[in-house]
């Protein structure tokens, strides 16, 4: 996966949504 603005930004929104 790239560095991308909107990659980071999916991923903390998954990273916030998982209890994990």
């Amino acid at each position: 996966m790239d560095r991308n603005p909107l990659t980071v930004c999916f991923c903390s929104s998954l990273s916030l949504l998982s209890p994990s």
